[in-house]
């Protein structure tokens, strides 16, 4: 096992070097909710299609669900992407909650793992005009998660939400590292 620690001194230890292993969690999902957004996974057509993952709405829920991975990807990222991303966004969420939404919780499933977050009502970028305002917030949680050595590792436009006319979430933790005190991933 490798060890990587941060500038804040936060330590993660697992099967390599991104990330460890959370426990497996509902967090504050509503147990009667559990099967409904299993079903959504299933059998719903999904809201979005990104590289690693396909993401469903279920009230107001987004269910982020993994897509099998090529032999490349694998051999860079071990283990489920959803409890990395998780985590991630669990230390985010210590710094400042507004950074990003909500993260619920984990739902096992087929061997890998739902992961169910808050649904976030906004726009992109690139289909709003992006103000001072925006941007400044932008540039303060980037510097909140960088003073941690949390990297995003793929901030674009797809990747923010603008939800009223001076702030911005910053949403898909799945490309991000952690950057040591020597500036080492």
């Amino acid at each position: 096992n490798k060890s990587l620690t941060s500038p804040a001194k936060i330590s993660f230890t697992g099967e390599d070097c991104f990330c460890k292993t959370p426990p497996i969690t509902h967090g504050d999902i509503p147990k009667e909710e559990i099967t409904n957004i299993i079903q959504t996974a299933n059998n719903s057509k999904p809201i979005g299609d990104g590289f690693s993952a396909e993401v469903f709405r279920y009230k107001n829920f987004i269910i982020k669900k993994t897509k099998p991975q090529s032999d490349e990807y694998k051999l860079f990222h071990t283990g489920s992407q959803n409890q990395k991303e998780y985590l991630e966004i669990k230390e985010v969420e210590k710094i400042n909650p507004d950074i990003t939404s909500k993260v619920h919780g984990l739902i096992e499933h087929n061997g890998d793992y739902l992961l169910v977050e808050n649904y976030i009502s906004g726009v992109h970028p690139q289909n709003h005009h992006l103000t001072n305002e925006h941007i400044q917030d932008l540039l303060k949680k980037c510097y909140q998660m960088d003073s941690i050595g949390i990297q995003h590792c793929d901030l674009q436009n797809g990747n923010i939400f603008l939800v009223d006319d001076k702030t911005a979430k910053i949403i898909d933790f799945g490309s991000y590292h952690y950057i040591n005190e020597h500036g080492q991933v």
